[in-house]
């Protein structure tokens, strides 16, 4: 009995091992049960995809195989019923965190955060635009870039796509991370101008796996820079870009190998300003100022045929068209409006026949180039009155201030009901007969009426034009034609730019013809003479433009009197300075273009790329050659020879005897040269002296300062000849001998 409990202890382990032997043979058999655990959706996709290359097989084998299914082993030996050690901890089933939580399943991170996606059109981020009012008809987007591809584009990469591969989070890439790619912060973005200093975008680049010749060129493209773009420099792997506001910024991203592409991927950003609305009905410091003629309306829209007229100018003073303003009705956009400086909104009603008793609520967002909007909001009712019907009172003035007449002179104000479907050439027709003018116009007042001329005896006897407006004039270069008769006035009378023309509510200037204008209840009216098509009265590109040599005049009409009002900017780029012609700068007027403080501006240089040179040497001479960034030509620059720079290498000193040298070496070629040093003769100094007298001859030693070598030299007695003086030593020589 002692003996049986460790045969079958030794039994239980042979079946207990066989179990797990077969459990490792058969491979993946508990791989099903740990995939079903409840794991976050992208840690499962890492397990999955990481099976194949761990197992050294592609082909899937956990679905072809499947041998717990088949075998099942644990189910005949059960040998985890006398143990069971996981039904005892069963960490997963008991505390599931993962299926509680599910991070992925509920916030979606990738998808939630692919700004490209959300942002690949116009419409999501900025107001739709409308068609310019030259009539292109071309509907194109602000800061649309004529079919190129919007922002999320980018052959459809997401911003976490390694670029260029076209693979959603570099799946695709290989294992062994060998793959030649840039890596950037860039990504397909919308960016507002509230992000960025200066509108200069910052970003990083740089080439992995590049071989040794391989370099990075970085290109932008918007409507500031060439049509071909610009290239960026780098400080290290970092750029700067200078973003075009309201538009589309391409920043391409170039791996060169010579002349050759290996890799290129290009990033759509768009840079926009944030618009105003309800609650901030502004942005910006310097909003749109913006005209309609619900200004001030209170009561009921009666008119059938209303026209909402909206006029807005930048600060400035420039116009903002059509493409740059969005009106709504009831919050549906209202498109294809008419105008080219006051633009013209046909508003339709609900139920126009019936009338309706709801409130209607008509929007006007309007913006500039320089991120600054202004929003306004109108409330409204209509009540339906049939055609025929009196639908409210008109007041209509005749001005011909341009030439000395105002509306008291000409007769006043003009009060009209009006009617339903009514045009308002009826209104203007049936003034001029109360006021006793004779009438001439064009077409009928039903179709294409305009007004040619207004005649009454007299009427010009006072008529004066202002001498200001008269310098204008002449300045605008626009063609002089006199005055026709002293009892009419109308068209080409003065200059050929010359006519009537109509506003409504004194500042907007409709596009239509006066039968194809409906009046509502409250508007005034004016029937305003113009000498320079439309610019001396505020009627600026009203008439078309294209007239005269200024865009327009700065000035209103204060008592009868033209002022001139200006509306200077800041220092502005009249001529841009080129690599070898100077430029100018000065400040413009934003409505007539009139120019002052114009101020020089340096010509730029050339700016140098692909630079080789040839160094100058002490003897010949160098050159420099490069291609210049901007213009593109090729620029050789000459340097002179150095010429030698001697250095003393050696020296032999010169002695009373002989000569002596300098050798000497040039420091930048080591040619060498030896120049002679003469010998520099005694420098004797009298050392002894004996001083001769009647009977004896004197002398003199002298001794070599340098080399110490001497002589004597004799010295005859004093105030002897020579005769005497040789006998005298003759003889002393005899007796001593």
């Amino acid at each position: 009995m002692r003996q049986s409990k460790p045969v079958t202890k030794w039994v239980a382990g042979l079946l207990v091992l066989g179990m797990l032997l077969s459990m490792v043979f058969m491979t993946g058999g508990f791989r099903p049960a740990v995939l079903s655990d409840p794991i976050p959706h992208g840690a499962a996709q890492i397990s999955t995809e990481a099976e194949p290359s761990a197992q050294g097989s592609g082909d899937e084998p956990t679905q072809a195989t499947e041998p717990p299914e088949e075998t099942e082993p644990p189910e005949e030996t059960e040998p985890p019923e006398e143990t069971e050690p996981p039904e005892e901890t069963e960490p997963p089933e008991g505390t599931e965190p993962r299926e509680e939580t599910e991070p992925p399943e509920e916030t979606e991170l990738s998808q939630a955060t692919a700004p490209p996606e959300e942002t690949q059109s116009p419409e999501s981020s900025g107001p739709p635009k409308e068609p310019k009012p030259d009539g292109n008809g071309g509907g194109e987007e602000p800061g649309g870039n004529g079919g190129e591809e919007e922002p999320g584009g980018n052959g459809g990469e997401k911003p976490g796509d390694k670029p260029g591969s076209g693979s959603e989070g570099g799946d695709e890439g290989p294992d062994d991370d060998s793959e030649l790619r840039i890596v950037t912060d860039l990504a397909d973005c919308v960016l507002t101008f509230d992000q960025l200093e200066e509108d200069v975008l910052p970003f990083y680049a740089y080439i992995v796996n590049g071989e040794a010749d391989m370099y990075l060129r970085v290109k932008l493209r918007n409507s500031q820079t060439p049509a071909n773009g610009t290239f960026l420099t780098a400080e290290g792997r970092n750029y700067q870009a200078k973003l075009a506001r309201q538009e589309n910024n391409f920043i391409t991203l170039y791996i060169k190998q010579g002349s050759k592409t290996v890799l290129e991927t290009t990033y759509a950003v768009r840079y926009v300003a944030e618009m105003a609305d309800r609650e901030h009905p502004s942005v910006g410091d310097t909003p749109p100022i913006v005209t309609t003629n619900l200004d001030g309306f209170t009561g009921e829209i009666t008119n059938r045929n209303f026209t909402f007229l909206v006029k807005a100018r930048t600060h400035e003073g420039k116009i903002i068209y059509s493409d740059n303003i969005q009106v709504t009705l009831d919050g549906a956009p209202v498109s294809n409006p008419t105008g080219s400086d006051v633009f013209e909104y046909q508003l339709y009603f609900e139920n126009p026949l019936v009338g309706d008793t709801e409130e209607h609520r008509i929007t006007v967002l309007a913006w500039d180039d320089e991120g600054n909007s202004t929003y306004l909001e109108y409330h409204v009712t209509y009540a339906f009155i049939d055609t025929g019907g009196a639908i409210g009172t008109a007041y209509i003035l005749l001005d011909a201030t341009t030439v000395g007449l105002d509306p008291d002179t000409l007769g006043g104000t003009f009060t009209y009901q009006i009617k339903q479907n009514e045009p308002a050439s009826y209104a203007v027709l049936a003034m001029l007969e109360e006021f006793g003018y004779g009438v001439e116009y064009a077409r009928t007042p039903d179709d294409g009426f305009y007004l040619r001329r207004i005649s009454r005896g007299g009427m010009m006897d006072y008529g004066e034009i202002p001498e200001n407006l008269w310098q204008k004039i002449l300045a605008d270069e626009i063609g002089l034609t006199g005055q026709s008769s002293a009892d009419s006035l109308g068209e080409f009378d003065y200059t050929q730019g010359s006519g009537w023309m109509y506003s409504v509510n004194g500042v907007l200037y409709a596009g239509k013809s006066l039968s194809d204008y409906y009046l509502s209840d409250g508007d005034t009216l004016y029937i305003r003479f113009t000498l320079a098509y439309g610019k001396d009265i505020g009627g600026y590109n009203s008439s078309g433009g294209g007239y005269g040599k200024l865009p327009t005049y700065c000035g209103k009409w204060i008592n009868g009197i033209y002022i001139d009002e200006h509306h200077w900017g800041e220092d502005t780029i009249l001529q841009e300075p080129t690599c070898t012609q100077p430029g100018a700068m000065a400040q413009v007027c934003s409505v007539c273009g009139d120019v002052r403080n114009e101020v020089p501006l340096e010509a730029l240089g050339h700016d140098l790329r692909d630079i080789t040179r040839q160094e100058p040497t002490c003897t010949e001479p160098g050159c420099e050659t490069g291609v210049c960034s901007r213009c593109g030509e090729t620029i050789q620059t000459t340097f002179e020879a150095l010429g030698h720079d001697f250095v003393e290498t050696a020296r032999q000193e010169p002695t009373c005897t002989e000569p002596g040298s300098v050798t000497a070496t040039c420091s930048r070629c080591g040619e060498t040269i030896q120049t002679p040093l003469e010998a520099l003769d005694h420098d004797f100094v009298e050392t002894g002296r004996q001083e001769p007298t009647e009977e004896q001859e004197g002398w003199v030693d002298y001794t070599c300062s340098r080399c110490g070598e001497s002589k004597r030299e004799a010295l005859a007695p004093p105030d002897a000849g020579a005769n005497a003086w040789v006998l005298r030593r003759k003889k002393r020589e005899t007796k001593n001998s």
